[in-house]
Formats: structure tokens, sequence, C-alpha cells
């Protein structure tokens, strides 16, 4: 994360295609911590028990992927990444969506003092670990100091 970017953007995704749960910066601003009202929705999702997964898509994860245009993908709710699509799109906020991620069993994967390399090419900004908690299976001991340099793989921290 460079000061360029934080400067710049008044909310960044650590993917291309839509808002992650795991990792979406807002400028700390007043416009930027009312943005949740700009969905028309706001109410029933703060209101019901249930999960919209309202900070991402409201479970429409592939027709982003897909990259279809934010007003093509019909959800129950607008999520948010309806809401800063559109406000994007209208120049009311900058967005930056950029694929900084890595998700499911990718292995090969390299921590170097804060550093997070991938195939021994690619700089990321993090792993998320939703799926891979999943399937590690082995006790944490967690008096451990964590070492500076480890590899994660598929299944398995080395």
């Amino acid at each position: 994360m460079t000061e360029e970017l934080l400067n710049k953007y008044d909310v960044i995704s650590a993917r291309h295609d839509y808002l992650t749960g795991c990792f979406a910066l807002y400028r700390n601003n007043p416009t930027m911590r009312e943005l949740f009202k700009q969905s028309k929705d706001y109410r029933k999702v703060f209101t019901e028990e249930r999960n919209f997964f309202f900070d991402e898509t409201n479970f429409a994860f592939k027709a982003f992927e897909k990259g279809l245009h934010y007003s093509k993908i019909k959800t129950e709710v607008e999520s948010m990444t309806h809401v800063v699509r559109r406000l994007q799109e209208t120049r009311q906020i900058k967005a930056y969506f950029e694929f900084q991620i890595i998700e499911g069993f990718a292995g090969n994967m390299l921590w170097d003092k804060g550093t997070l390399i991938y195939r021994k090419e690619y700089e990321a900004m993090l792993y998320h670990l939703v799926r891979f908690k999943r399937k590690f299976s082995e006790p944490v001991d967690l008096s451990k100091q964590i070492p500076e340099k480890f590899h994660i793989g598929r299944t398995k921290i080395y």
C-alpha cells in the first residue's frame, strides 16, 4: 500500500472485479463513513438476521468475476460493490480495484519478512485463508514465535 494509492483513492479493493470482505480499505471521512447509506437496501441488510454479503456482492461473485457491468447484475440487495462501482462511474468517488490477493488452495507461496511471494514471481498483498483454514489440520502452537520466512503449500505451512 503506497502513499500514492492512499492519497488518490477513496476505496481500495484487493480484487480487480469486486470488493472483498477480507480486505477493502475506505478513506476515513464523513462521505465514506456513510457510504453504505448509498445502497437503497441498507436498512434491510441491517435489520434482517441473515447474511447478505453486503460488504461484497450479495452472492453475485461469479457475475462480477465475468466482468458484467454492475447495472446488469441483479441481486436481492444492492451490495457495496454495486454502490462503489456506481459512484465510481459517476465520478463521485475514486475507487481502485486491482488483483492483489491470493485465494483458494494456491500453494507455492513464500512469506519472507513481511513480503508474500506467489510462484517465486508475484508479490501479493495478502492470502485469504478462508478455505485453507478448513483443510489445515495440524494443531497450532500459539506459544511459538512465527519465523521470518516460511512456505505455504496447498494444505500445510512449512
